[in-house]
């Protein structure tokens, strides 16, 4: 990725081969052929604007944080579950604790067996597209069409269900029958509140202390 990123500097000079590099050694674009290379507008090798692409591309920071990005991980498949979260835990809704914990785990069950799904295929084999119009983008792009949900998961855990409750060890006093809240703090203050008039007093204080000097007529 490094190299990829570096290989700018002989493209805008019009260089689209090298071999000062241990893997891209070729800009990745078609041929351009010598009419184009002609009427294109190239920098020109070690003129002051190269020489600034240059140091910006081979700044020592910036290849440092690529290093770390050459391990990138694509964050649909995260959007798609914090999208299908909606669907089980609405945020203009409020839910108990114990609501929100139930709601949170039915969309991971939900997600975690429909988040393999392959592409659908039409009768004759060919691979199912849809077209949609993004309002970020604002073009038509085409998008895969993926084979139906499934729900199995329900019915799995409605059996479940009715299992446990014909376990005659398991009573419905027993803690597992129940969801434990935790004892969380009231706010996250690491410090004990300050009584509100003194804190009043300094507040008021410090805007006195800040306030701009009236001009004298």
């Amino acid at each position: 990725m490094i190299e990829k990123w570096q290989s700018i500097i002989h493209h805008v000079v019009n260089i689209h081969s090298w071999y000062c590099a241990d893997v891209v050694h070729q800009c990745g674009h078609p041929a351009i052929s010598a009419t184009d290379a002609r009427v294109k507008i190239w920098l020109k090798a070690g003129s002051p604007a190269h020489k600034a692409l240059t140091d910006v591309v081979n700044d020592k920071k910036l290849l440092k944080d690529m290093k770390m990005m050459t391990r990138f991980k694509h964050t649909g498949d995260l959007e798609v579950y914090h999208n299908l979260l909606l669907k089980y835990a609405p945020k203009r809704l409020h839910f108990p604790y114990a609501g929100m914990k139930a709601r949170l785990q039915l969309a991971v069950l939900d997600h975690n067996e429909n988040v393999g799904r392959l592409q659908a295929s039409t009768e004759e084999g060919e691979p199912r597209y849809d077209m949609v119009f993004p309002k970020q983008s604002k073009r038509w792009v085409i998008r895969n069409i993926y084979e139906p949900k499934t729900y199995n998961f329900v019915q799995r855990l409605m059996d479940n269900i009715v299992q446990r409750r014909k376990d005659a060890s398991i009573l419905y006093r027993d803690k597992s029958s129940f969801v434990c809240t935790p004892q969380l703090a009231k706010n996250l203050a690491n410090i004990e509140k300050p009584d509100k008039s003194v804190a009043i007093a300094a507040h008021v204080s410090r805007l006195r202390r800040n306030k701009p000097a009236e001009k004298q007529d």
